[in-house]
């Protein structure tokens, strides 16, 4: 996966605007019908998909519905769930950290839409699944619970710690 993250970050302009929302949708599909993958697999699945949605976020309107999309895993199964708030924290997470080789103008561009289009209703997710969690709407096991509870707060956290301008710094600097 870090192949081919490398390969579409380094190459995004030699892929038509049909063929970047495919391989999305193909890996996006590919998470949700294989839920159970080890923790560094899936991770990395999400973090490709966040890379393709962040880089063609101003190409085609389907990338910046991903938000909406990820809502029908937080209402599939509980391991869904889990694999739904991790492409939202991923997706945060990506959206406020600038990509080696765009200009900052281009991230700042794409962190404002996002902001502007998607953080909020991303925030509500975050939160409405603490509320079904703390009414014990979602029935499973304490350690699915354990970690729906990590990755709802992570995401709370992620929300409130946007760069709301676009202008952090990279923090690696």
């Amino acid at each position: 996966s870090n192949s081919l993250m490398s390969l579409i970050t380094g190459h995004w302009n030699s892929f038509t605007t049909s063929q970047r929302l495919e391989i999305r949708n193909y890996v996006l599909s590919y998470l949700g019908n294989n839920p159970h993958h080890p923790n560094y697999v899936t991770s990395q699945l999400v973090r490709l998909v966040c890379r393709i949605t962040k880089l063609g976020w101003f190409d085609d309107r389907s990338h910046r519905e991903l938000p909406e999309e990820v809502t029908k895993f937080l209402q599939a199964t509980v391991e869904h769930c889990v694999l739904g708030l991790k492409l939202l924290n991923g997706l945060v997470e990506e959206l406020n950290v600038p990509t080696t080789g765009r200009t900052l103008t281009q991230h700042r561009k794409t962190a404002v839409s996002f902001r502007d289009v998607s953080l909020f209703r991303v925030f509500q997710l975050a939160l409405t699944t603490l509320s079904q969690l703390k009414t014990s709407t979602i029935q499973t096991s304490q350690q699915n619970l354990s970690t729906l509870t990590e990755q709802s707060l992570t995401l709370t956290v992620r929300c409130l710690s946007f760069d709301f301008i676009g202008t952090n710094p990279d923090e690696s600097s």
